[in-house]
């Protein structure tokens, strides 16, 4: 009796033991859902339970529109950014209280010879209109007189536009600029907003109060500098990323082409350069989360890959994973400390069973803080994708690009 008692201790404290060093469970890869077309959506963002998107339409001018849909496609509301001149959005950030924010370039009047407000410590004034003024032109020898059609001007303004979450639009601010600046990402905190990108053949950054009084533009580098990314700091200094195959501060290139992270302070100044190299190939980081997860590509040859790496405020990199890709990566914060993920797989993924694409194929990957991967879910449909949104309250949404039209998709409910 007393052996057999034995005997059934010993089991159990084995079996007991078997589970707690069981190998976790494998990673299922889930399906995204197709909830509604965005015909020429070109940005995707989300704010509480209300998807939103952007496209640049042309009608007697370039104008902007923005839709909000529930979370299953839904329409919800339209709005047409039309002030009579040509204007583009080229990026979108929601605000810490859910208000969208719009930021692109615009054109003054035809009408207007000079603006009437330039980049000042004031916020910019709302313009109006000349009104137009018409003549009877007589000519002694009857000739018919063409009447000319003013000339559109070059849209050499930075425009920011606020919208609340039911599509209503609040507030726009302009800065006039020597040429067009050409915006690729933006940032906003309780502080400001900040966006960066291409003015001629300058890499530059500007900053702006949330009530329109703008900084001077910022050069960082030469058109040998791509910027990508930018997240605000609470203290207004920026973080700003890219790829650069020039020196800046000092640092040399290391290798074809390096992906580059910046601090610069809040009155412009390169404060540090970090850059992520590898010998004899291109790497550029091509998107970031307001943490610091960030997104890029690396080729060396015919080889490419995505990198996802988490850095410390101090640029130091906390964890990193590659994998086989055609190279386009976005990320964006998750909710409790984690972070989201996609690109265009082209081979396996360590952690994920028997993943090992034999096309091209959408893949998301959700982490841990730690990054591990703790979820997959991929879509064939998807040719590639634009951009992503995420709020607790609806999950995460990714807009794609199919050969005949833009499509969003649902990742995560919550």
């Amino acid at each position: 009796m007393k052996r057999t008692f034995l005997l059934v201790v010993a089991l159990l404290v084995i079996g007991t033991s078997a589970n707690s060093f069981a190998a976790p469970a494998p990673i299922i890869v889930k399906p995204i859902i197709l909830i509604s077309s965005a015909a020429g959506a070109e940005g995707l963002a989300v704010t509480g339970k209300i998807i939103i998107t952007y496209s640049n339409t042309v009608s007697s001018s370039q104008d902007i529109t923005v839709i909000g849909r529930d979370v299953n496609g839904l329409i919800l509301w339209q709005k047409v950014i039309d002030s009579g001149v040509d204007e583009i959005a080229s990026s979108m950030a929601i605000a810490a209280n859910g208000d969208i924010w719009l930021a692109g370039s615009s054109a003054l009047s035809a009408l207007t010879d000079t603006p009437t407000v330039t980049r000042t410590d004031t916020p910019t004034v709302t313009r109006t209109d000349t009104p137009t003024v018409t003549s009877e032109v007589i000519s002694p020898d009857g000739v018919l007189i063409e009447t000319l059609t003013p000339l559109r001007n070059d849209m050499n303004q930075t425009t920011l536009w606020h919208m609340n979450p039911s599509g209503v639009l609040l507030q726009s601010f302009s800065a006039l600029n020597s040429s067009p600046l050409l915006i690729s990402a933006m940032s906003i905190n309780a502080n400001g907003i900040s966006v960066v990108g291409l003015q001629g053949q300058n890499a530059v950054l500007v900053n702006a109060t949330l009530t329109g009084s703008f900084s001077p533009v910022f050069i960082l580098g030469s058109e040998l500098t791509l910027l990508t990314g930018v997240a605000r700091n609470p203290d207004a200094t920026v973080n700003v990323f890219g790829s650069s195959s020039e020196s800046l501060k000092g640092q040399k290139t290391m290798g074809v082409r390096d992906g580059i992270l910046l601090k610069v302070s809040k009155g412009g100044k390169l404060l540090s350069v970090v850059r992520s190299s590898a010998l004899k190939a291109k790497r550029s980081w091509l998107s970031t989360s307001q943490t610091l997860f960030l997104g890029g590509d690396v080729i060396a040859g015919k080889k490419i890959e995505s990198a996802l790496t988490k850095f410390s405020p101090t640029f130091t990199p906390s964890w990193t994973l590659r994998v086989p890709s055609t190279g386009l990566t976005a990320v964006i914060d998750g909710p409790a400390n984690s972070y989201f993920a996609t690109f265009t797989s082209t081979g396996p993924i360590a952690g994920i069973p028997k993943w090992n694409p034999k096309s091209p194929t959408t893949m998301i990957l959700a982490f841990s803080g730690a990054g591990k991967i703790t979820a997959a879910f991929s879509g064939t449909e998807i040719f590639s994708q634009i951009s992503m949104g995420y709020s607790k309250e609806s999950g995460l949404y990714i807009l794609g690009s199919t050969k005949s039209d833009s499509i969003i998709y649902r990742v995560t409910s919550r």
